[in-house]
């Protein structure tokens, strides 16, 4: 891979709705404190349920479709004994709500919290809201008086259904746990009790039709493609079966909601699904909006469609090119892209998603620090390749990466390069890799000093490690 297309990948990588996410991921797994934690958004499972409707509460690193940037910026929290009462302490706690109770609902939602003032000067909480993730920001009085406060928040259509992180439907986090950092803010909350109140839903079972669409190219053979379906008000339907199943981070989903960066996406709503080819769902009867896309160098579709009652809408698109770049040798990709592939077996599933963005070259990287790895290549070199026509999967790496000096991606690597001693010697892993005949860089350089990639840029630039 060429210098010109790394500039193509790095051209093309802010039209992909989890780039940000990517880029921004803030893992303190670096620390000792936490590095026992084996999962690459450092999760964690707490046994607490003030409320029956609780069924899960867990604790996460990095969150990026929450309505706002959380980061926990020391290690992650658990459960701490307070004058009796059993309490969460840390930066950032999701919830799950038992699906029986409350699932893919439009319901006004009550939440009565109870902190600890000694230790918390207000929060954040984020929920599943029935347009997009929304989020409410909370700053108690300085003058509040008394160890204990209590609140109630109001979570207004709330949807709740399980589309955050590992299936959660809220969060509430501490103010300072957030990107950018504010030393100023709390970075901790410590919650000991909540209780929900969840109003009568409004009804939603409507008479159905059936939606089955065909995707093609420009050359009328099926591909995949980003869709979104929105009604009136841009609600998106929950994407059926047939959507493709794609990976974020960790966990496998078949939806998610387009990052707040990503101004170009004309659709009234913003959680997408991917498709490749054909695509057949049930719908409430009703008018839709339908939006696809694949990738920049093709025109958006927008298209009114109607679904009646007890029929099937049967609609037949064919995607138009405005520019044709790799007609003109120029070929997109993306040179920072976390998914695992322990195996090749769903190198076809992932191609379809990295397809549907128009990614002609995917490299995706094992990612690791001093302690462990994680989103693990079967093989590296040519063997850990996967083409199919003119779209590549690409096994690389990210690391070294540190909070001392910055996060590193080598490229086109024979081997998995890493060391457990001298780790923080980075430009022995980049003689490895230029070794290889691979290019080795620095990531997040938009991000300024945040792993204080200055340093790692300083020892390394003069001495012509560092290729991007």
């Amino acid at each position: 891979m060429g210098f010109a297309s790394v500039r193509a990948s790095c051209q093309s990588c802010r039209y992909i709705p989890e780039r940000i996410a990517v880029c921004l991921i803030l893992l303190l797994l670096n620390t000792a404190g936490v590095a026992h934690i084996d999962h690459p958004l450092g999760k964690q499972l707490h046994d607490w349920h003030p409320d029956p409707a609780i069924v899960r509460t867990m604790s996460l690193n990095f969150d990026a479709h929450n309505g706002y940037i959380a980061v926990v910026w020391r290690p992650p929290g658990g459960i701490t004994v307070i004058e009796g009462r059993e309490c969460l302490k840390g930066p950032y706690f999701l919830f799950d709500v038992d699906d029986s109770i409350a699932f893919d609902t439009d319901a006004d939602v009550t939440v009565e919290l109870l902190f600890d003032r000694r230790t918390t000067g207000g929060f954040n909480i984020a929920y599943d809201h029935v347009i997009k993730p929304a989020t409410r920001k909370v700053v108690f009085d300085a003058q509040t008086s008394g160890p204990w406060l209590s609140t109630s928040v109001n979570l207004a259509r709330a949807r709740f259904a399980n589309r955050r992180y590992e299936g959660t439907d809220f969060s509430i986090g501490a103010l300072g746990a957030t990107h950018p950092y504010d030393a100023a803010l709390d970075a901790e909350i410590t919650l000991c009790d909540l209780r929900l109140h969840i109003e009568a839903a409004k009804d939603t079972n409507k008479e159905q039709g059936r939606l089955e669409l065909s995707i093609a190219n420009e050359g009328g053979e099926p591909d995949s493609a980003r869709v979104g379906l929105y009604d009136d008000e841009g609600s998106s339907p929950l994407a059926g079966a047939a959507a493709l199943t794609v990976m974020r981070y960790a966990e496998k989903v078949k939806q998610f909601p387009l990052l707040d960066s990503n101004t170009l996406w004309p659709g009234k709503g913003r959680y997408v699904f991917f498709v490749n080819g054909d695509y057949q769902v049930d719908l409430a009867a009703g008018d839709y909006e339908l939006v696809i896309s694949k990738g920049p160098e093709y025109r958006i579709l927008k298209r009114q469609v109607r679904i009646d009652a007890g029929r099937t809408t049967t609609l037949r698109l064919q995607l138009e090119r405005w520019i044709d770049m790799p007609a003109a040798g120029w070929y997109s990709g993306d040179d920072h892209i976390h998914i695992g592939r322990p195996d090749a077996s769903e190198n076809p599933l992932i191609l379809n998603f990295t397809r549907a963005e128009d990614l002609h070259v995917s490299n995706l990287l094992q990612m690791a620090n001093v302690a462990t790895s994680h989103f693990p290549q079967y093989a590296f070199g040519d063997a850990g390749q996967y083409k199919s026509g003119a779209h590549t999967l690409v096994p690389g790496q990210e690391t070294p990466r540190s909070g001392h000096r910055g996060h590193t991606i080598g490229l086109n690597g024979k081997a998995f390069h890493w060391q457990r001693e001298n780790y923080y010697v980075y430009h022995t892993i980049a003689e490895k890799i230029h070794s290889d005949g691979g290019l080795f860089g620095y990531a997040h350089l938009g991000l300024g000093d945040l792993f204080h990639l200055d340093r790692g840029l300083a020892l390394d630039v003069p001495f012509g490690h560092v290729d991007f």
